[in-house]
């Protein structure tokens, strides 16, 4: 594991236990701390300001989609999915324009890129940010 990796563990919060970097992370925003939560083997592990993830697939679980429109009440059922990286402003900058990400299971069944809703199930890097709002950009 690399030492910008090992750092970038070590500034989550309530970390519960560790977070194998080899293997894929679920995140989701999680209303009650206000923090992304990051999942990994079916557990909550931690929780951070801000996530960096490569290789991701953005998915929803329809069961979960149709019982928020049922009961009109928020559930987790759209995630996230990648490995974490540490990435800095810099090399950021060079995997192009990052595009807004959005999901609202009252309008559309999948993640949309935010102003053209077209829909988006893959990015080689998302950047995942509370501050000032959170928000999700994706590096297609």
């Amino acid at each position: 594991m690399s030492k910008p990796v090992i750092e970038f563990l070590n500034r989550l919060h309530h970390i519960e236990s560790p977070v194998d970097v080899e293997k894929p992370v679920w995140v989701y925003f999680n209303l009650h701390t206000g923090l992304w939560s990051i999942k990994q083997n079916g557990l909550v592990h931690c929780h951070s300001k801000m996530v960096n993830l490569v290789d991701v697939e953005f998915r929803v679980r329809e069961a979960g989609r149709l019982r928020v429109l049922k009961d009109q009440r928020k559930n987790v059922h759209a995630f996230v999915i990648g490995k974490i990286a540490n990435i800095d402003e810099f090399h950021v900058n060079n995997y192009g324009m990052g595009q807004p990400v959005t999901y609202n299971p009252y309008k559309h069944s999948t993640f949309m890129l935010r102003g053209t809703e077209k829909p988006i199930e893959t990015a080689r890097l998302v950047t995942m940010n509370i501050s000032p709002n959170p928000s999700v950009n994706a590096y297609l």
